[in-house]
């Protein structure tokens, strides 16, 4: 049965039940669930012959300190490979090298894939954590940049870029925001000399990007009707400017910037790199994580060469 999994990869299965609760346990396996055994036996019962689904349970056995049981499901998988397609087939071989504990010959083959198929997340995840593990954060980057164009907005791929940026040192830009359906990304920059807002589209030239603040701002947040964007400006006002999409959604025009009230969130400078704050669903209120000021303490005097009376 022709099948594929929520990434558009084929995969050779028997049930789309099975391929299912396959993408269940990825998706598990990228956020170390607690139930992504569980689901790579869930594809399992649905397809006892899913040497997929059998190489990512191993991979969640070996994860979860069951190193025999791992290596034997991954035994398993292995003598099924075979008989499946390439790119299956060195999936298979790609895992079993690292349930093996040979992560360096993984590492090789796991970049060939990619390759070829960027959007074998299971495949990037060991590759990205192999890196990690070893202390090679340039590698990490080099990674999901290669792979990043082949993603839309994936919450994952896009959490594993920003640690990327950020075990780099590559904090110039930030703090990025997708626009509720995807297309535009607002962001910080110190580009001018100091923090400020811009938006630029996911996709496509985007050149700078169309600078939203004036005068400093950070921490920028979209209003979740895709209408406004809101930030901080310099003097800790927090800042509502309108948003039109023009040309058929590839331009920008910007409303007239509005402060709306004093926050207490911090300075731009000491919280460049945390947002500090979330609007509602309905765009019309926010939580704010405000800063408590100092509070008044008592001084501590030392008294030196004292002698007690006798």
């Amino acid at each position: 049965m022709s099948l594929t999994d929520r990434y558009g990869l084929p995969v050779t299965a028997a049930s789309r039940a099975a391929v299912d609760a396959y993408d269940r346990g990825v998706r598990a396996l990228l956020g170390f669930g607690a139930d992504t055994i569980g689901a790579f036996q869930e594809a399992l019962a649905h397809d006892p012959d899913f040497a997929l689904a059998r190489a990512g349970l191993a991979v969640s056995l070996y994860l979860d300190e069951k190193i025999p049981e791992g290596r034997a499901a991954m035994d398993a998988a292995a003598r099924a490979a075979p008989a499946l397609p390439e790119r299956e087939r060195r999936h298979i071989e790609a895992l079993a090298l690292w349930v093996g504990g040979r992560g360096n010959e993984a590492a090789g083959v796991i970049k060939a894939i990619l390759a070829e198929h960027p959007r074998d997340v299971v495949l990037l995840q060991r590759l990205y954590f192999i890196h990690f593990w070893q202390g090679r954060s340039a590698d990490m980057l080099d990674l999901t940049e290669s792979v990043l164009g082949a993603f839309e907005a994936d919450s994952y791929v896009l959490g594993l870029h920003a640690f990327s940026l950020e075990e780099n040192r590559r904090f110039d830009e930030g703090l990025a925001q997708f626009s509720p359906d995807g297309t535009w990304i607002a962001y910080q920059s110190d580009r001018t000399g100091r923090l400020e807002i811009y938006v630029r589209p996911f996709r496509g030239p985007g050149g700078d990007g169309v600078r939203v603040s004036i005068e400093g701002g950070s921490q920028v947040r979209w209003n979740p009707n895709g209408k406004e964007l809101f930030y901080i400006a310099s003097d800790n006002q927090l800042m509502a400017v309108p948003i039109r999409f023009v040309s058929n959604g590839t331009a920008v025009e910007l409303g007239t910037r509005v402060g709306l009230f004093a926050t207490g969130v911090g300075s731009i400078v000491g919280l460049k790199y945390r947002q500090q704050y979330v609007a509602a669903p309905d765009g019309q209120s926010f939580v704010m994580h405000s800063v408590v000021g100092k509070t008044d303490t008592s001084p501590i005097s030392v008294i030196l060469d004292w002698t007690p009376k006798r």
